[in-house]
């Protein structure tokens, strides 16, 4: 019998029955967020914080990116590493890491922000035909994304055999422990790509002139035209006409301009309207920043699917 020094010894070997194994990728997520230990506990609890993730500004640092339907799978785990002896006998001196290429429907519009993840450290959750969501679990117990890194392939044009806006994404995983001796998972009763918000890039704009302290705002959103952005007033035109829902504030002083009222305009735009007092203190040459709310806020307030991007205004 051998002595060990090492320390390290195997583990029982006995399955569970009906134990669950990973299944065919569905859908993708990128997320910074976790799980806490009670919010594992219902499926309830699970949809309401992925939910409200996927509705938190880009920048948020839990948000969570859910990403294209998975249409197309390719297993591309990387070979193991070995070293073989003279007496043929091999030994694995570097796991393979685990990586994937994934099809899926885009349009040029959306791949753009899509190739904006490239090369980065990201936190991916994977959800497969079970609907199980795979990931890891941290120190203290909560659910996590593991941790990948994604290339999004820029959209070509189509031979006479392929169908056009199919593109992929190259998954690497970084870590062979974490993936196949720490992938840990949730059940769920929905699929992230029908359930969690994948929100649009709004440019606010000045449609029209303003009005001393009237401001004539728009909002538009790339389509991959060069020509045109296609305006969305009349998809949000009631759902915006609300002052809270507006910021306004001077970039020279960095002070908040009162809003006393946003009315929609029978010719595509919502009149900003200014508390006129304020309005004449502010130096000519000054530019006043005009925005929305963040995406959370105005998805309560039924305007929907949205991340704005403000425009702005000089006093003259």
């Amino acid at each position: 019998m051998a002595i060990s020094l090492c320390g390290k010894t195997g583990g029982n070997t006995g399955g569970v029955k009906c134990a669950v194994s990973p299944g065919k990728a569905q859908a993708l997520a990128i997320w910074s967020g976790k799980l806490t230990t009670a919010e594992m506990l219902t499926q309830a609890t699970i949809k309401t914080t992925l939910l409200a993730d996927s509705k938190l500004s880009k920048n948020a640092a839990d948000k969570l990116f859910v990403l294209p339907v998975v249409i197309n799978r390719e297993n591309q785990k990387e070979a193991n590493t070995e070293f073989t002896f003279s007496s043929g006998m091999k030994v694995v001196t570097r796991e393979g890491l685990p990586g994937y290429r994934f099809g899926f429907m885009t349009s040029q519009q959306q791949m753009k922000n899509l190739r904006k993840f490239n090369d980065q450290g990201v936190s991916l959750l994977v959800q497969d035909d079970s609907l199980n969501i795979w990931g890891t679990v941290n120190g203290d117990g909560e659910f996590i994304g593991r941790q990948a890194k994604l290339f999004f392939e820029g959209l070509t044009h189509v031979d006479d055999a392929s169908p056009k806006g199919v593109a992929y994404v190259t998954v690497s995983f970084i870590d062979a422990v974490e993936s196949f001796d720490d992938q840990y998972f949730v059940s769920v009763d929905f699929g992230l790509n029908n359930t969690l918000s994948a929100l649009i890039d709004v440019q606010l704009y000045q449609k029209a002139t303003a009005a001393s302290n009237v401001l004539k705002i728009s909002a538009k959103i790339d389509t991959g035209s060069a020509a045109e952005q296609l305006d969305i007033y009349s998809d949000f035109s009631t759902a915006l006409a609300d002052k809270t829902l507006w910021t306004v504030r001077n970039l020279n002083t960095g002070g908040a301009i009162t809003i006393d009222g946003v009315a929609g305009n029978a010719n595509g735009f919502w009149e900003v309207t200014l508390d006129s007092d304020e309005f004449a203190l502010i130096t000519n040459g000054h530019v006043l920043e005009v925005n929305l709310v963040a995406p959370q806020t105005l998805d309560a307030a039924n305007a929907k699917g949205i991340e704005a991007t403000s425009t702005t205004y000089t006093k003259v």
